[in-house]
């Protein structure tokens, strides 16, 4: 029997239900849930740039984690890795680009590209005493342990994206639901939401109006709450 092109869509169609089913049941829909809300937040916090021209970066990067997250549900795992990856990437560099507009001009026309050695450059990416200097000073000593974070959650989503053979062989065949795979990918959110909001906080919060700030407090403070120059920065402790 001979297999059309409809044939195979279909067969998607119908392994993709399956997995999206699996996904939004019991406790893997509030772990569904809960990196939703990252997305939701991120919103948030870029709609406080909408008159930043670095704001295209930032909605590419929501996009790709908007894309992620589809990709996730439906079993697409190397997929769900990949825009995860490019959310981390693409939010740290329009944060890195923000400070250089010439930069980012010469990116907007094609004539540069973003490296990932750029962005995590200790004398001048993003996470550099330099950087937190020169936007939120009394953070600067934070910026050396969540470098690290961000470069092993980089270098593990591309472990997928570049067909590393451990990586590669825990992907299931056909298409098919891994809870191992689903949960690994939730538990990166959580090391990438800390890192996009750190960097996020660095770059903007010390100079951000108070008007913004109200409308952004509770979503920093759920994640960053830990750090007393944030928590001094909105008046106090608030729970998250």
């Amino acid at each position: 029997m001979t297999i059309e092109c409809k044939d195979i869509y279909e067969i998607f169609m119908d392994k993709a239900k399956e997995n999206i089913q699996v996904s939004v049941t019991d406790e893997n829909l509030l772990k569904m849930n809960k990196s939703f809300l990252v997305l939701l937040d991120y919103g948030r916090l870029i709609d406080c740039l909408s008159d930043k021209p670095e704001i295209v970066i930032f909605q590419q990067a929501q996009d790709e984690y908007y894309n992620a997250l589809l990709s996730l549900g439906c079993g697409q795992y190397r997929y769900a890795f990949t825009g995860l990856r490019f959310f981390l990437e693409l939010t740290l560099a329009g944060i890195l680009f923000s400070a250089r507009e010439i930069e980012l001009r010469t990116w907007m026309v094609e004539q540069r590209d973003i490296f990932w050695k750029e962005i995590i450059d200790l004398d001048n990416g993003v996470f550099s005493k330099k950087f937190a200097r020169a936007f939120f000073e009394s953070l600067e000593s934070e910026s050396k342990g969540i470098c690290p974070i961000a470069e092993k959650i980089y270098r593990e989503c591309s472990e997928y994206i570049h067909g590393n053979y451990i990586a590669s062989n825990k992907l299931p065949r056909e298409t098919n639901f891994s809870q191992e795979i689903f949960d690994e990918w939730h538990d990166k959110v959580r090391s990438i939401t800390l890192v996009v909001f750190y960097a996020y906080s660095v770059r903007y919060l010390s100079l951000m109006e108070k008007d913004k700030l109200g409308k952004i407090q509770d979503v920093i403070c759920r994640e960053l709450n830990h750090l007393p120059p944030v928590r001094a920065l909105f008046g106090g402790t608030i729970g998250g």
